[in-house]
């Protein structure tokens, strides 16, 4: 599946990605290992619950990343 160039935009989109991949990638593979070590019947239930948490704290761990960078206010008094 191809995608379509965005045009400028597209080199921020790769810059973010990539940045998230490189930070997030221990948590990437805590994930991958977690849902290795389950059998088949395991999958669901508490396994489930296990990779929600994951995923939430990667998604807001990529909020933090963005939002860090889109923070321009200055911290001295005005």
């Amino acid at each position: 599946m191809s995608s379509i160039p965005l045009g400028p935009e597209e080199s921020q989109v790769q810059a973010l990605a990539d940045q998230i991949q490189d930070a997030h990638r221990p948590l990437v593979e805590k994930l991958a290992r977690l849902l290795l070590s389950k059998g088949d019947a395991d999958l669901f239930g508490q396994t489930e619950f296990d990779v929600r948490d994951l995923v939430h704290l990667l998604g807001a761990q990529a909020y933090d990343a963005v939002l860090a960078e889109k923070k321009t206010a200055t911290r001295g008094p005005a």
